[in-house]
């Protein structure tokens, strides 16, 4: 069976997708993936465990967020706190579960038994 990406249309979408890539980082100074911002939500909810360890309750101080959104998670959240993770890890914990998920999907489908 042909792989998919060797004939002339393959290559011409990996250099398409290379310039994209490329022109995005150059434009915003950012990789593709980080514009606009990756995991957001992922974002709320450290940056709400940042103000716990302060000693600030994020549901009830919006500025916890630097989209000023309310803190919409359950208070047993702010419990994590204690883990040390602050805003600044949140392409590292938001890209764990996607890793997760997507790692089964990248196996090989094809038989191994002789036709």
């Amino acid at each position: 069976m042909k792989n998919q990406w060797s004939g002339p249309a393959g290559v011409a979408a990996i250099i398409i997708i290379i310039v994209h890539w490329v022109a995005t980082v150059l434009r915003t100074g950012a990789w593709p993936a980080s514009y606009p911002p990756r995991f957001d939500d992922m974002r709320l909810m450290l940056e709400g465990l940042d103000c716990a360890r302060r000693g600030i309750d994020p549901h009830l101080e919006p500025d916890c967020d630097w989209r000023k959104r309310p803190f919409n998670y359950p208070s047993v959240w702010l419990s994590l706190s204690h883990l040390g993770l602050t805003a600044e890890d949140t392409d590292a914990v938001g890209a764990m579960p996607s890793g997760r998920v997507a790692s089964p999907s990248t196996a090989s489908t094809e038989s191994s038994a002789p036709a």
